[in-house]
């Protein structure tokens, strides 16, 4: 078994024609970290920070945030698809597609991330389940899950509201998600440049194949064409040290 040291790329997956905005992204910072910070002095060895399978999990799980405080109200409700800020500072928005269910819009964010790792790993994307932050009263994000070794695709934040009209409320710093790396070894977050090289290889990506294409008929075209080895040219080009 390998335990040596598995290295995750990431960035902040704005196309570079809309302007340099990582100023909105914060270093993802490990869940494990993230609970020790919290940790009861008084919790004695009895707890779950200890316990080699949650303690495990934790420590292979990043937790991504929103930049700052930010609110809008929306509203729904017969054919209407108005959404308006209600802060001085908030995130522009897109509405990209009908309802995917009848509670409320789904809504895309002008946030996305981007993953790579030059080995086979899931990647699981979920709402931030140890964390009780305020937007999750009002929406969630939409969960999933690929291969990043396998696939070069952005995780955009998309949320699902829970009404067909109200407000959402998003405080600085809270959780937005987590990306949990389903690997038993060791994690280490390197972060890259998202130049337009790397935008041009994720576009293609995402768009050359339609819906019908599984993830799996995908996966073996990434690496039958050498896009792997590609992607991960212009990666390591754009490294931030």
């Amino acid at each position: 078994m390998n335990k040596d040291e598995l290295v995750i790329y990431w960035a902040s997956a704005v196309p570079p024609e809309h302007g340099n905005w990582s100023l909105l992204y914060h270093e993802p910072e490990i869940l494990y970290d993230n609970l020790m910070s919290q940790k009861n002095p008084f919790r004695g060895l009895n707890n779950y920070l200890l316990c080699p399978a949650a303690a495990g999990t934790f420590k292979k799980t990043v937790v991504a945030q929103f930049p700052h405080d930010a609110s809008y109200k929306y509203d729904f409700t017969d054919g209407k698809e108005e959404i308006i800020p209600t802060s001085k500072q908030y995130i522009n928005f897109n509405v990209k597609r009908a309802p995917t269910i009848k509670v409320g819009p789904t809504v895309e964010f002008s946030m996305s991330y981007s993953f790579f790792c030059e080995e086979e790993i899931n990647a699981k994307f979920t709402p931030p389940m140890f964390h009780p932050p305020k937007h999750t009263k009002y929406a969630t994000v939409v969960p999933g899950r690929f291969n990043i070794g396998s696939w070069f695709r952005p995780y955009p934040l998309e949320m699902q509201f829970w009404n067909t009209s109200g407000e959402v409320i998003f405080e600085e710093h809270e959780p937005l998600f987590y990306v949990e790396f389903e690997t038993d070894r060791p994690i280490r977050l390197q972060r890259f440049v998202f130049t337009p090289e790397i935008q041009a290889l994720q576009t293609h990506c995402i768009k050359y194949y339609n819906k019908e294409y599984s993830l799996y008929r995908r996966y073996a075209q990434f690496k039958k064409s050498g896009m792997n080895k590609l992607v991960l040219h212009e990666i390591k080009k754009n490294l931030v040290e």
